[in-house]
């Protein structure tokens, strides 16, 4: 895999008393616009694209939005491939629309597309 192709998030898995638990770490540049994109207005734009459509420049977030959303909910939940055991490693977040979903990255490296429309999930 070149550096392109490796994917830019990673889960991993810890046990405790109250079960199992993900782990999400983003490791995607500054500025990335697949998970760190946002638009500065209070407009909510729906995407990067919309944000620069209306006239705006998007900012970094500060922090990876996917990896936020994992963390505010069940990321385990949020699972979107067939039936499998648990595993860390790279994975592939994917917005639906209006929630963030997770898969493994296949041996090939697929990664998002990062030049197509990306999501404002900020607001």
């Amino acid at each position: 895999m070149t550096a392109r192709e490796i994917p830019a998030h990673t889960v991993r898995f810890e046990i405790g008393p109250f079960g199992v638990s993900a782990v999400f770490n983003c490791y995607a540049r500054v500025g990335e616009p697949f998970c760190r994109l946002t638009c500065p207005t209070a407009m909510g734009c729906e995407s990067t694209a919309e944000c620069r459509e209306s006239g705006h420049e998007p900012v970094d977030y500060g922090r990876c939005m996917f990896v936020e959303w994992m963390d505010a909910d069940d990321g385990i939940d949020a699972f979107s491939g067939d039936r499998t055991a648990l595993r860390g490693g790279h994975i592939v977040p994917e917005w639906q629309g209006d929630h963030w979903t997770w898969n493994y990255a296949t041996a090939t490296g697929r990664i998002p597309d990062t030049a197509g429309e990306v999501p404002n999930v900020s607001a």
